[in-house]
C-alpha cells in the first residue's frame, strides 16, 4: 500500500505550477482572440462611459492581476525574502506606496 505524497514531495513535482500556467494561458488566448474585436468596438468611442470603463477595468486588471501570481510561481531565486522581492518590483510598475 502506497503511503501519502508529504509536502516535500509535492512542492518537487511542481503540482501547483502547471493549473496556473493552463489557467494564464487560457486567458492568454481568450485576450488574443478577442483583442480585434476590442479594437473595433472600444478603441473608436470617443467618449468613455460606465460601460466602456467597466469593461477595461475588468479586462486589463484581470490581466495584469495575474503577473504577480506568475512571478511567485516560476520565477526562480535563492533570495530567501521571494516575496518582497516581488512586491518591490510590482511596486515599481504602480504607484502604491507599501504601508
Amino acid at each position: 500500500m502506497a503511503s501519502d505524497a508529504t509536502l516535500d514531495e509535492l512542492k518537487s513535482m511542481n503540482i501547483n505550477y502547471y493549473p496556473t500556467l493552463v489557467a494564464f494561458s487560457i486567458l492568454l488566448y481568450d485576450y488574443c482572440l478577442t483583442f480585434v474585436a476590442e479594437v473595433e468596438r472600444c478603441w473608436g468611442v470617443r467618449r468613455l462611459n460606465l460601460g466602456l470603463g467597466l469593461f477595461y477595468l475588468n479586462r486589463y486588471l484581470t490581466l495584469f492581476g495575474h503577473v504577480p501570481i506568475m512571478l511567485e510561481f516560476f520565477w526562480s531565486t535563492s533570495n530567501p525574502n521571494k516575496i518582497e522581492v516581488i512586491v518591490t518590483i510590482c511596486n515599481r510598475f504602480t504607484n502604491i506606496k507599501p504601508s
